[in-house]
């Protein structure tokens, strides 16, 4: 049985996969190298870096000899399945944590290697769009202002 807004939530994780994986891009390309810097403090360990731009560059399939601005993504995503009801044997999911989901990303047994299913909770489609986001609507500070579904997908990738 389908869900009541099952093709508008296909749209919206759509959208949102492709800005997560330009939100990848944009860390492994650099554009502004002096911003980097700074901004990259704010989120992550200084040690984690190399880490962190490998798990990057993976989602992106992004080089710095390659800033075409073309979100290809990663061929992974060819083995991920989004879904929009429980999943049998998963006992965290959205219907039993409604207030503490907003996705979760989970391995499964399949006859093919690395397959995985992603499920965005009701309360994660509460979160804009990143494209429908403005500069003027954030903080100078980490804060909620700057979640997006873009950036729900982005974590659970990560």
């Amino acid at each position: 049985m389908s869900q009541p807004n099952a093709q508008a939530d296909k749209n919206s994780i759509t959208k949102a996969f492709v800005e997560a994986i330009l939100l990848a891009r944009l860390v492994v390309t650099k554009p502004d190298t002096e911003m980097w810097g700074t901004v990259y403090s704010n989120y992550f360990q200084t040690q984690e870096q190399v880490n962190v731009e490998q798990v990057y560059q993976l989602i992106a399939v992004a080089t710095k000899d390659d800033p075409d601005g073309i979100a290809d993504g990663s061929s992974i995503f060819a083995r991920v399945v989004v879904i929009n009801f429980q999943l049998d044997g998963r006992g965290d999911d959205c219907e039993d944590f409604l207030d503490k989901y907003l996705a979760w990303l989970h391995n499964i047994e399949s006859a093919e290697p690395n397959r995985a299913v992603l499920r965005v909770c009701p309360r994660g489609f509460r979160f804009p769009q990143l494209s429908d986001r403005k500069c003027g609507d954030l903080d100078a500070e980490v804060s909620g202002k700057m979640s997006s579904m873009a950036g729900i997908l982005f974590h659970e990738f990560t």
